[in-house]
């Protein structure tokens, strides 16, 4: 276990004493740690998760908290402790909480991250009253998990055309899973050798896997299915053989599969990005929108003048309920594989030109709903989530009184949410006509235009901001004695904003 000591390296232990001495000897040591980090840091994130822990039977209440290391600079995530509880009602998840944060000190909270559930809005609102009661602070509200909205509202869209393909895709494996025999018989049928693959809803990587691997042994299926119809092989009665047998029936199935993954692919470099650390917040806003224009302008759901939405504002205010926007049915594009798919099974009579009429109208509906189901709850609904773009590198270096004027937008935020701060904000009203901080400066200044204009969202991390920190307070501290009193609030915002940037602490799991 340790070969650099002589001693250390005959040390050995069983499993349980192993998961002893981690839990009782190191643990402690190392949250100490954590807590001595939040005591110097000037503010934290903490974030919190609860699912069902199969070995004791009860809620495990995971809490993890992000903050700037100092030293390091940069973003630290670090898993801080757990709790266990049998109901979480609001007053259940609150109560966990505070047993758990009671070593950190809560007036430097900034933000909570946390999944979507009502429960989850009600136990923010009571502690944000709590905040506001002890310590005369507001949390800053950035919504919930990004990534859970999108997969619940692709699940929405699905569930809105009643094409049921989840559980399909889901039943599919059940099938064979420990079942020899069944196995044995599909493999003697089956061309491609090939069997189902898991499938999982709440596992938003696994979509185009799953579907890919079904239409790639979508043949066998059929074969499978017609010798047990036709007493070829044992007879299954299960619930799940008779989801496949229902869908086996539909002469447009394997259409609506190829668009299952033609839809899955353009959510899936979203969903893999945003899986991450990485603080990601100034990217969000700008990603949202290409987002959604992708799946606009790709399935061709909106008329031509109404399919490049140009602003995250906008697409906030946008009304995709509106019919008069809709494309009309015969022009909405399902990919390329199902596009080739239709041609080809009309060729052969499979299928009517008002079956692929229905198909178009559905696969409208599947969009439509998604999208309207995703901006009713999606962080871009935030101001300060939109704002944050002023900390985007590439929006820094191209647009710079974009990025001043936004970052002015999210000072205004962060002040009142963190202070009393009436005087300060008359200040900076009567120095509107006064020249503000000069990003232009400190760009051109330190040569840094080319990094920041290729800076990518996937590949890059806005922690490389913090290193131009001293030139921006140096810079602002230079300014009216009104401005001056906000700058140490704008090093904050820079900052902090980095790293609020990451939902849940369950993604890596997810």
């Amino acid at each position: 276990m340790f070969p650099d000591s002589e001693i250390a390296r005959k040390f050995s232990c069983g499993e349980k004493k192993c998961a002893y001495i981690c839990h009782f000897g190191l643990g402690p040591y190392f949250q100490t740690l954590l807590v001595d980090d939040c005591k110097n840091a000037d503010f934290f994130t903490l974030l919190f998760d609860e699912t069902l822990n199969q070995t004791n039977q009860k809620k495990q209440l995971d809490i993890h908290v992000r903050y700037w290391h100092k030293e390091e600079c940069k973003v630290r995530t670090k898993y801080l402790t757990s709790t266990f509880i049998g109901h979480s009602t609001s007053e259940d998840l609150l109560s966990a909480f505070y047993e758990c944060v009671v070593k950190l000190d809560l007036s430097k909270v900034l933000q909570i991250s946390m999944d979507g559930p009502s429960v989850n809005w009600k136990f923010y609102s009571s502690l944000q009253e709590n905040l506001s009661r002890e310590y005369g602070i507001q949390s800053l509200t950035l919504g919930t998990c990004g990534l859970h909205i999108l997969n619940n509202s692709f699940k929405h869209g699905i569930s809105a055309t009643g094409w049921d393909i989840t559980s399909f895709l889901s039943s599919l494996y059940w099938i064979f899973k420990d079942c020899p025999a069944r196995r044995e018989d599909f493999l003697n049928v089956s061309s491609t050798k090939k069997f189902p693959v898991k499938f999982c809803s709440c596992r938003w990587l696994e979509n185009v896997p799953a579907a890919e691997r079904a239409i790639e042994i979508w043949n066998d299926i059929l074969m499978f299915v017609k010798k047990i119809e036709m007493g070829k092989l044992p007879k299954i009665t299960s619930k799940s053989f008779m989801v496949v047998l229902e869908s086996t029936k539909d002469k447009t199935f394997l259409i609506k599969l190829h668009f299952f993954v033609s839809l899955s692919k353009v959510l899936l470099p979203f969903l893999e990005q945003y899986q991450s650390d990485k603080p990601l917040l100034p990217f969000f806003a700008s990603d949202v929108l290409k987002l959604v224009n992708d799946c606009i302008q790709h399935f061709k759901i909106l008329k031509p003048e109404n399919e490049r939405i140009e602003k995250p504002e906008t697409l906030c205010k946008f009304n995709f309920s509106d019919p008069n926007l809709y494309n009309d049915k015969s022009k909405v594009y399902l990919g390329f594989s199902a596009e080739q798919l239709i041609k080809e099974k009309i060729k052969n009579k499979e299928i009517a030109d008002k079956d692929v009429f229905t198909l178009r109208q559905d696969c409208r509906k599947n969009i439509i709903t998604m999208i309207k189901h995703f901006m009713q709850k999606c962080p871009v609904n935030y101001a300060l989530v939109r704002h944050a773009i002023c900390i985007d590198p590439r929006v820094m270096a191209g647009y710079p009184e974009k990025a001043q004027e936004k970052m002015k937008k999210n000072l205004f935020y962060h002040t009142l949410a963190q202070t009393d701060f009436p005087s300060s904000l008359a200040a900076l009203t009567k120095s509107d006509d006064k020249k503000g901080p000069d990003v232009t400066t400190i760009i051109e200044s330190h040569s840094l235009a080319g990094s920041f204009s290729s800076t990518s969202s996937a590949d890059d991390s806005i922690e490389t901001l913090v290193s131009v920190q001293d030139d921006f307070e140096k810079t602002f501290r230079k300014k009216s004695q009104e401005q001056d009193v906000l700058s140490g609030h704008l090093i904050e915002v820079v900052r902090l904003l980095d790293q609020t940037s990451n939902a849940s602490p369950d993604h890596s799991e997810c």
